[in-house]
């Protein structure tokens, strides 16, 4: 049988909607044998990859408040730093991976961060997992870059928002890509610099996702209709996890049809 990558996209809490994927693909027997992400799409990706179970996975989703996760900084100081800060991340990312180093996870795993020095896509498929996760999930302007060896690392979606390339190096034959900003819309209600700086990254990374699925191509995409939900709406977790479960179930012939040939 052919080696499946999934292949997990960045979008905030619309994130959220990847474990309801992963739940339709888990409950009929689609075997996951590579998983690559950006953003929200690496923690969920990187949670499951290292060996966490896909209800636990859900458990945490729908009982952590991410709110206490950030800490505002002060708005004379968003200037020279950001929007907010995330301390707390990289602890709640370290407590539910179950393996600390890549390497180790029960599947093969990639996630991308950006240099903002140069632009370039920096690749982790091996080292820390929590820190490689962070750094992929780092929203430019919203939290401060992540310093590396010289360089200053933010979500990798700036690059690369669906990692389709990665999958395929680490061996994937067959892709399953998973796009929440397929249907991203403006939010209407007036704007803050919050909303405003949101926006702007999920507008920038749904074209280049677009471009992204025509270069390296991909045998299947999952498009969940987030229409409406907002990138910081954890609040509706249990909402977007089922509209993910429902997107995928719809494709869960299809690729079966498309492993078994």
């Amino acid at each position: 049988m052919p080696k499946i990558g999934l292949v997990l996209g960045p979008g905030g809490a619309k994130g959220l909607a990847h474990i309801g994927v992963l739940k339709a693909l888990i409950e009929n027997k689609i075997p996951i044998d590579v998983i690559t992400g950006i953003s929200m799409g690496a923690i969920v990706g990187g949670f499951y990859a290292s060996g966490m179970g896909i209800d636990e996975i859900e458990r945490v989703a729908l009982e952590t408040n991410f709110k206490a996760l950030v800490n505002r900084i002060s708005f004379n100081r968003v200037i020279r730093e950001s929007i907010l800060k995330g301390a707390k991340i990289r602890n709640f990312i370290e407590s539910n991976l179950k393996a600390k180093k890549i390497e180790d996870f029960k599947i093969p795993f990639g996630c991308c961060a950006t240099n903002l020095v140069n632009g370039e896509e920096i690749i982790f498929t091996k080292g820390e997992a929590a820190f490689a996760i962070d750094a992929s999930s780092t929203l430019p302007g919203i939290f401060k870059p992540i310093e590396y060896k010289g360089m200053f690392l933010v979500d990798g979606g700036l690059v690369n928002p669906l990692p389709i390339d990665l999958a395929k190096k680490l061996g994937a034959e067959i892709i399953i890509c998973v796009d929440v900003l397929s249907k991203f819309s403006i939010n209407t209600t007036k704007p803050n610099l919050l909303n405003s700086a949101l926006n702007t990254i999920n507008a920038f990374e749904k074209r280049l996702a677009g471009f992204t699925i025509e270069k390296y191509g991909a045998e299947v995409v999952i498009q969940p209709d987030l229409k409406g939900y907002r990138a910081y709406q954890f609040n509706k977790a249990k909402e977007m996890i089922e509209i993910g479960e429902k997107e995928a179930e719809k494709q869960i012939n299809s690729i079966k049809i498309i492993i078994n040939k």
